[in-house]
């Protein structure tokens, strides 16, 4: 899978995913409608305004329609910790994003320093889903279940959908 091509994915990812001609194994899966998915990934929202929890069923650009719980929130950051991953390794987060909104940029912080700029390019109102994705080098990942932070800004509007962390082992 090419950089590009990453975000039409419109089935399951798979278990091993070639990206960008390296072999990334799927290490965790944060699901927004599994309460125990939540917890064990010590989900948490800062700052945010008006944040709500809704099933949707929106289209892939390919026209398949998949069903995913979506979190939404205007302002602030949510944050989530990696589980099950190994320190140092290139690490690949690939992210559901509702795109109806779309057209503008995620802060992402990784251990509370390391920063970096998710976009989210794009405005459709008829397929709505995207997989947006942010890759780590090698080496940057230094605690066994680090934070994660997606900041949007004061008056931003956010989603995500499913986020899956791939790594390369």
């Amino acid at each position: 899978v090419k950089c590009s091509d990453i975000q039409f994915i419109s089935y399951d990812l798979p278990r091993v995913l070639l990206f960008e001609d390296e072999k990334y194994t799927l290490v965790d899966t944060l699901k927004m409608g599994s309460q125990e998915s939540i917890e064990a990934h010590r989900l948490s929202f800062a700052d945010t305004k008006h944040p709500s929890t809704s099933k949707e069923a929106f289209y892939y650009p390919d026209g398949q329609l998949v069903y995913d719980t979506v979190k939404r929130w205007i302002g602030g950051s949510m944050k989530f910790h990696l589980k099950g991953i190994v320190k140092g390794r290139k690490t690949l987060i690939v992210r559901r994003t509702d795109i109806y909104q779309g057209n503008y940029s995620v802060e992402i912080t990784l251990q509370g320093k390391n920063k970096y700029v998710m976009n989210i390019d794009g405005q459709d109102s008829k397929n709505r889903w995207r997989n947006v994705f942010l890759n780590i080098s090698e080496g940057e990942i230094t605690e066994y279940s680090p934070e994660i932070e997606f900041t949007i800004g004061e008056k931003g509007r956010d989603n995500s959908a499913t986020v899956w962390i791939y790594q390369l082992l």
